[in-house]
């Protein structure tokens, strides 16, 4: 008999694919008599984007890149389907009728990584690295994210779990490590990668590979939502927390110790920082564990984030 861990990964899977084929009769009206641009366009190792369909079939600009860094086999292997996440970010962006195209990011020492050049005509990038561990952020890719948000009026949407403990090594809940991309566009004034909770007669745990909870905060597009984030289903899962220095905007919480204090409270794992005019949403869990029932959805949460984002209504 299946565990309860593999019957969620399986219904997941289920509704995605469900959800795919769903959003199929979307792209297409998007991409129709309306005028509107489509959803979709590729391009993988660094190459030209693709372009979305319009009125008369020409083409038409998309405004948000989706940058796939998760690492999965279809990244170096066009054969391989896409990965849970793929499908995800996909599906919730199609749903909420933004037009994209979609960036693969290379594995180390393969096609040249995103460049500035690229980035310049989108006014969102939508990052993603699910469980991948290594290799989230080259400092190219850091150097040329900077200079796109430094254009102003720019979002980065940052999915990723694990971002902190690969480039913040140094770094506390209360004192920042050198990453300039971590303190002076993500705002931090520390944070704690792999964070703990502290649970009743065993004291400090960590919160990776546990079940948790996140709740939205107040004034936010993900006020009183809660999402149950389960563990390791269908990602391994951990918890990247961030110090939210100033101009920063908490939008959700998870009880958690990170400093080592014996108490938990409510600690930042979803901030948005802005930079000049232009605004850094990091998102420290794996959105792709969240179960639903009884709590809300995956795509309730990217959704209110690409509200947040001004991307959807």
């Amino acid at each position: 008999m299946p565990s309860a861990d593999e019957v969620r990964r399986r219904r997941r899977w289920a509704w995605l694919l469900l959800a795919v084929f769903s959003a199929a009769g979307v792209v297409g009206a998007c991409g129709g008599g309306t005028g509107s641009p489509g959803a979709g366009g590729s391009t993988a190792g660094g190459g030209g984007a693709g372009a979305t369909a319009g009125t008369g079939g020409g083409a038409v600009p998309a405004l948000t890149l989706l940058v796939d860094q998760d690492q999965s086999a279809n990244n170096t292997d066009s054969t391989f389907g896409p990965s849970y996440s793929d499908a995800l970010f996909g599906v919730d962006l199609t749903v909420d009728h933004v037009s994209y195209e979609t960036a693969v990011v290379p594995p180390a020492g393969g096609s040249p990584p995103l460049a500035f050049a690229q980035l310049a005509r989108y006014t969102a990038l939508l990052w993603y690295t699910a469980d991948a561990t290594a290799q989230l952020f080259s400092s190219s890719e850091e150097t040329a994210v900077e200079r796109w948000l430094g254009l102003g009026h720019k979002t980065l949407l940052m999915f990723s779990e694990n971002l902190l403990s690969d480039i913040g090594s140094g770094g506390t809940w209360t004192a920042p490590g050198d990453s300039t991309f971590l303190t002076e566009y993500l705002g931090a004034a520390g944070w704690a990668a792999d964070a703990d909770v502290d649970v009743a007669g065993s004291g400090a745990v960590s919160l990776s590979g546990r079940l948790y909870t996140v709740d939205g905060a107040p004034g936010t597009p993900l006020a009183g939502m809660h999402f149950e984030v389960y563990r390791n289903t269908p990602l391994e899962s951990t918890a990247d927390l961030v110090n939210p220095g100033a101009d920063s905007v908490v939008l959700a919480t998870v009880d958690a110790d990170p400093a080592g204090t014996g108490s938990n409270a409510p600690t930042p794992i979803i901030v948005a920082h802005l930079v000049g005019t232009s605004t850094v949403v990091y998102i420290g869990l794996p959105v792709e564990n969240i179960d639903g029932a009884p709590g809300n959805t995956s795509d309730q949460l990217v959704h209110g984030l690409l509200q947040f984002a001004g991307l959807a209504n």
